[in-house]
């Protein structure tokens, strides 16, 4: 099963979610991938929950230690 981590920048751009949708087009059913962005950029979490709802994630957002904010999907089956 591949592990896939991405680490974003402040603000979220086309670019990126390219990017996003490269990884998630070699992920298979049951595979997992790991977003990492700023706590303070957590507002624009939109763009990515968006993005892998539509490409069939299910996703959960997660807080860690004030700096950092994650999202950790998994595709489904």
């Amino acid at each position: 099963m591949p592990d896939i981590r991405m680490t974003l920048r402040h603000i979220v751009f086309e670019e990126d979610l390219l990017q996003l949708r490269n990884n998630l087009k070699d992920l298979a059913p049951g595979d997992e991938i790991s977003i990492r962005m700023e706590a303070e950029d957590a507002h624009q979490a939109g763009k990515i929950t968006d993005e892998l709802a539509r490409q069939g994630f299910d996703y959960q957002p997660r807080g860690e230690d004030g700096h950092n904010y994650f999202i950790i999907a998994k595709k489904k089956r």
